[in-house]
């Protein structure tokens, strides 16, 4: 009976987290260049989300209160999706449909952000904006931290993540300046051309034909 027992345990699914081996280049692409548009939307709106307030909100006193109940219903909200999507990115959940997921969500909160719609709008689609966005860097952050990992070109790779995070800092402001600065008409066009990049992404990780597989351990 022991014997059965033993080979019956043997015989079921490991309860361990999943691990990636290195994709083909097609998908480091698709990955660094959604991730790029990911970065593009966060850079806007953490660097100008007090500018927009105060060009669409007359009031400065309703500017300091909107975006005190934005941070605080966002840090609410980020901590536990963060968590709880990077848990589900270890345990066997395709890791591509979860980054789908958080592209979406994000780009559309952009978009509704483009329209400048009333002050508790802006509050709950911010507060989705960064559940989505921390979402999608802790769980790509994870996924290509073990692509890594196994990389025969570790050094360009992780060169081309440093380079998706940062450039987005720089393309923002040129951004503004060509579609109008920081006033409310050249905010709101970034906002609607970071939620179409929410979509680019979307579409890289969904319809890029990718494939990701399980490491050998």
């Amino acid at each position: 009976p022991s014997g059965a027992a033993q080979s019956s345990s043997a015989t079921q699914r490991p309860s361990h987290p999943m691990y990636y081996a290195t994709p083909d280049g097609r998908t480091w692409a698709a990955v660094f260049t959604a991730r790029f548009f990911v970065q593009l939307s966060g850079a806007l709106l953490l660097t100008f989300a007090q500018p927009y307030l105060a060009a669409i909100l007359s009031d400065a006193t309703a500017v300091t209160q909107t975006l005190l109940y934005m941070v605080t219903f966002a840090a609410a909200l980020s901590l536990p999706m963060a968590l709880g999507a990077a848990r589900l990115a270890a345990w066997r959940i395709n890791p591509l449909s979860l980054l789908q997921v958080a592209a979406i969500a994000l780009g559309l909160a952009m978009a509704l952000l483009a329209i400048a719609p009333p002050a508790w709008v802006i509050v709950l689609c911010y507060a989705i904006f960064m559940a989505a966005l921390v979402s999608y860097l802790a769980i790509d952050t994870a996924v290509v931290a073990q692509w890594l990992a196994t990389s025969p070109k570790v050094a360009t790779h992780l060169g081309l993540m440093n380079l998706a995070n940062t450039m987005p800092g720089i393309v923002i402001p040129a951004l503004l300046l060509s579609i109008g600065g920081a006033a409310e008409r050249g905010l709101s066009g970034a906002f609607a051309l970071t939620a179409v990049g929410g979509g680019l992404a979307f579409g890289l990780l969904a319809f890029g034909k990718l494939r990701i597989r399980p490491a050998t351990l």
